[in-house]
This record gives structure tokens, C-alpha cells and sequence, in this order.
């Protein structure tokens, strides 16, 4: 059985946006939440800052706009929220993780400073169409010290007139 995931309809819709707005290029940026009854609940999701690196294969965040997201999530949640992984493109691609991306999962694991043993990873799928590129799947997968994997999580979307 799957992990649950909960994903709010405002994080789908800025990733898919930000998946066809680059279009050939990967792009992504950090998750924010809380887990709860042994659930992950994903309340916030951003960009991934104005100085990032997008390339075919690969992009870089902007780190100082993913450190002013964290301590701005941090700050407004009283330390209730807190960063819990992150989300990428394949373009044209499967939603699957890279090994690059099990690799990336494994590092952030393994480091005490991040504190996150456990994170998630949603991967953007898009797909060519006449008018241009559509988000087509989203995967999700969670790291698991148990297998030393990411494994799949199942995403459930929160409705939309729930409060955080």
C-alpha cells in the first residue's frame, strides 16, 4: 500500500503552469507542509526563484529564493509548516524518478542540517500538442530509508474550500 499524500489544487495548478511555461526546459522549486496521523500534507508549493537554471536535462533552483521561502513559510506557520521536498519537470518524459533524482532524494536524507529523512518528490510530466506543451502526469514518490528508494506515494487532491 501507497503512502498518502494530500496536494492542494493551488500547488497542481502552479507546477503545470510553470511545466508548459518552460516548455523543453525543466524547471521546479520546493514543498512545503506538515505530516499528520501518518500522512504528508503538501500546503504550499513555489517557483523555483528568478535565478534558477533550466536546461533540457536538468535545472537548478535559485537557492537564496528557496532560503527566503523556507524562512517565509517558517515564520508564517509559527514552525508548523516546513520544507518537505520538492517538485520537478520531465519534459516530454515519464513520471518517473531519474537516477539523478534517486541519488538528489538519497543526499537530502542523509543530511542532519536539511532534517527532512524522509522527502517527497513530485515529477511534471508534460506532453506536445498543435498549441504547445500540456502538464500531463504527476508522480509523486517519498524516499524510504527501509528499501534506500524512492517508493510511490498516492496523491490525493485537498478540496478546495479546506483551510490549513
Amino acid at each position: 500500500m501507497s503512502e498518502l499524500i494530500w496536494l492542494p489544487g493551488t500547488a497542481v495548478r502552479l507546477i503545470g503552469a510553470d511545466a508548459v511555461r518552460w516548455g523543453l526546459r525543466e524547471t521546479g522549486g520546493p514543498l512545503f507542509g506538515y505530516e499528520a496521523c501518518g500522512e504528508l500534507v503538501v500546503t504550499e508549493a513555489f517557483l523555483p526563484g528568478l535565478r534558477a537554471t533550466h536546461l533540457p536535462f536538468l535545472y537548478r533552483p535559485d537557492r537564496d529564493a528557496v532560503d527566503r521561502a523556507i524562512t517565509e513559510v517558517h515564520e508564517r506557520s509559527d514552525g508548523r509548516e516546513r520544507w518537505i521536498g520538492s517538485w520537478h519537470t520531465h519534459p516530454f518524459g515519464r513520471a518517473q524518478p531519474s537516477l539523478v533524482d534517486r541519488r538528489t532524494a538519497s543526499r537530502i536524507a542523509r543530511e542532519v542540517a536539511v532534517a527532512c529523512p524522509r522527502p517527497l518528490m513530485l515529477i511534471q510530466t508534460t506532453r506536445p500538442t498543435r498549441t504547445g506543451p500540456r502538464a500531463h502526469v504527476l508522480g509523486c514518490w517519498r524516499w524510504s530509508s527501509e528499501v534506500e528508494d524512492l517508493v510511490d506515494a498516492e496523491v490525493h487532491p485537498v478540496p478546495e474550500n479546506v483551510r490549513n
